[in-house]
């Protein structure tokens, strides 16, 4: 999982960011800022977008 994210993906024109499951943040809440840069790159990803 670790390889997929931090990057964005393309799947048949549609742009796609792997992320942690929310469950996994709950066990391991220092991930958490991982998490973050993520969502941080899809807001990024869908402003360009609109």
């Amino acid at each position: 999982m670790g390889r997929l994210r931090g990057r964005i993906h393309d799947f048949n024109g549609t742009p796609l960011i792997a992320t942690y499951h929310p469950a996994y943040l709950l066990r391991s809440p220092e991930m958490m800022r991982t998490a973050w840069r993520d969502f941080q790159l899809l807001r990024k990803v869908h402003d360009e977008q609109a």
